[in-house]
C-alpha cells in the first residue's frame, strides 16, 4: 500500500473519473509491482502502451484496472521529472532510471570508489532530469580528516551549487544533516556504483534494516550488486526512496544538463567571439582563455568536451535511427496502399 502524493491530486481525479484506480510503480522485472491505497498488485501494461513504446518506470503514477488475479496499467500520469541514461552497450536508446523524483542522491565512497569524472556524469543527468541533486560522500570512517577535506573541496568544485554531505555509518556522521532535507511529500532516488553504500544509507535513514547490504571485496574495494532491481520504498510521512542497482555505465542521452553541470564553462562560453564556438582552437575563445588562466581546470574542460562529443554522437545516432524508422514506415504504408488499390481493381 502507498499514500497518494497530494501534488498529483488533479491527475488522480481524472483517473478515478475514468473508472480506474491510481497507483505507483514500485518495482519492475518481467512484470510491474504497483502499490495503491487499497493494496499492491502485479500488473502488465496495456497493449496501447506496448505499441507506443512508452512503458512505465519505477516512480511512475499510473491508471490501474484491477481484476481477479492481477491488474492492467492503462495509462501513465505525465512525469514531472525523469532521470535517464543511455542504455548499456552500443544501443543509443534511452533508459529511464526513475520517474517523479524530487531529489537524486549520489552516494560516492571516500575510498577507491571516489571518482570525480563519474560524478560529473551523474550531475549532468541529474541536471537534465529536473530533480535537485545531493552528494553524499560515504565511508568517512575509512578516511583521515585531511583526505576528507581535500575530497570535499574537489567534490564542491565538480558539483557547484549542490549540497555535499560527509557520512559515516559507523558513527552516523552527516545523517542528521541529510535527514533535515528528507521532508515529505518527496521522492528521493539513490544513485551510485556498487559498494558505494546506497543500501546502508537507506537502512540508516529508515532506522532499521530494510535493504540488503554486502561487504566490499578487500582485493579491489569494489562492491557486489546487493540491489539487483530498482525498488521504491515508502518510509511514511510522504517520504519515498528509490534504490537502484549499482551503475557501471552512465551514458548521456543528450546535451541537456551539461550547461548546468559545468556552469563555469557555460559562463565563459557566453564571452566567446563566435556564438557557435567549438572551444577547439577557435579565435577569440573565452573558454580556452579561462583554461589557460587557470579559471577553469584542464580536467574539467577535458571532461566537458568529452561529454559534449559523446552526447552529440548519441543525438546523431538517434536522428539517423529516426530517419530509418520513418523511411521504413513510409515503405510499409506504400505497400498497404498498393495492396489496397490492387484489391480494388480486382473487384
Amino acid at each position: 500500500m502507498i499514500s497518494l502524493d497530494p501534488r498529483f491530486e488533479e491527475d488522480f481525479k481524472k483517473i478515478r473519473d475514468s473508472g480506474f484506480e491510481p497507483g505507483r510503480v514500485v518495482s519492475q522485472t518481467v512484470t510491474y509491482e504497483v502499490a495503491t491505497e487499497s493494496g499492491d498488485y502485479t500488473a502488465q501494461p496495456a497493449g496501447k502502451l506496448l505499441f507506443s513504446g512508452m512503458l512505465p518506470a519505477v516512480g511512475d503514477w499510473v491508471a490501474l484496472q484491477v481484476y481477479e488475479g492481477g491488474a492492467i496499467i492503462h495509462d501513465i500520469v505525465p512525469r514531472k521529472t525523469v532521470i535517464m541514461r543511455k542504455s548499456v552497450g552500443k544501443s543509443s536508446a534511452d533508459q529511464v532510471i526513475a520517474a517523479n523524483l524530487d531529489y537524486a542522491v549520489v552516494v560516492m565512497g571516500l575510498d577507491s570508489n571516489f571518482n570525480l569524472r563519474r560524478l560529473e556524469r551523474y550531475t549532468t543527468i541529474i541536471a537534465a532530469s529536473g530533480a535537485k541533486g545531493i552528494i553524499v560522500l560515504s565511508k568517512a570512517d575509512l578516511a583521515d580528516p585531511e583526505e576528507i577535506k581535500l575530497k570535499v573541496d574537489h567534490t564542491i568544485a565538480c558539483a557547484p551549487g549542490l549540497p555535499v554531505i560527509v557520512w559515516s555509518d559507523a558513527d552516523k556522521r552527516g545523517l542528521e544533516e541529510l535527514m533535515a532535507i528528507l521532508r515529505g511529500p518527496a521522492t528521493f532516488c539513490l544513485l551510485g556504483s556498487s559498494g558505494a553504500g546506497k543500501s546502508t544509507l537507506i537502512n540508516a535513514i529508515a532506522g532499521k534494516p530494510i535493504a540488503r547490504t554486502g561487504a566490499v571485496r578487500t582485493s579491489d574495494e569494489k562492491g557486489k550488486h546487493t540491489t539487483t532491481v530498482r525498488t521504491l520504498i515508502s518510509l511514511g510521512n510522504g517520504i519515498d526512496l528509490i534504490d537502484n542497482p549499482g551503475m557501471r555505465e552512465i551514458g548521456l542521452t543528450s546535451e541537456e544538463g551539461l550547461s548546468d553541470a559545468f556552469p563555469e564553462i557555460t559562463q565563459a562560453a557566453a564571452e566567446c567571439k563566435f556564438q557557435d564556438c567549438t572551444h577547439e582552437n577557435e579565435p577569440g575563445c573565452a573558454v580556452e582563455l579561462a583554461v589557460q588562466e587557470g579559471r577553469i581546470t584542464a580536467e574539467r574542460f577535458a571532461s566537458y568536451m568529452r561529454l559534449l562529443h559523446e552526447s552529440r554522437t548519441i543525438e546523431s545516432m538517434k536522428s539517423e535511427r529516426g530517419r530509418q524508422k520513418k523511411k521504413q514506415n513510409e515503405k510499409t504504408l506504400a505497400k498497404m496502399i498498393r495492396a489496397r488499390l490492387k484489391d480494388k481493381g480486382r473487384s
